[in-house]
């Protein structure tokens, strides 16, 4: 049994821009999250109206840190998958350089 693996670096590729574009999505959903946060909340001049405004800015602004997270997450995914793809790439050349060369270690 050997220990080898590959790589299909254009599905890696692939993965990225699905990633860049899962980050475009959360770019707008954080855009749609902070529209609400602007948005005036008028429920009532009574003390269980204050408590929702109250909860209402709370749970924006424990989905917008939410969204960050996730952004963050992806953007990080992102680039680890450019990153393996990177290195893939350097050690197919570098493979493809070796078996180039001759035994007798002349220059190609």
């Amino acid at each position: 049994m050997t220990n080898s693996f590959s790589a299909h670096i254009d599905s890696l590729r692939d993965f990225a821009r699905e990633l860049e574009a899962q980050i475009d999505d959360l770019l707008a959903a954080r855009d749609t999250v902070m529209s609400l946060a602007e948005a005036t909340v008028l429920l009532g001049a009574f003390a269980e109206a204050e408590l929702l405004v109250v909860r209402h800015d709370a749970s924006i602004a424990q989905l917008r840190s939410l969204l960050e997270g996730v952004q963050e997450a992806v953007r990080f995914a992102e680039e680890v998958t450019h990153t393996v793809a990177a290195s893939y790439r350097a050690g197919d050349q570098q493979a493809a350089h070796t078996l180039a060369v001759p035994t007798g270690g002349g220059a190609v």
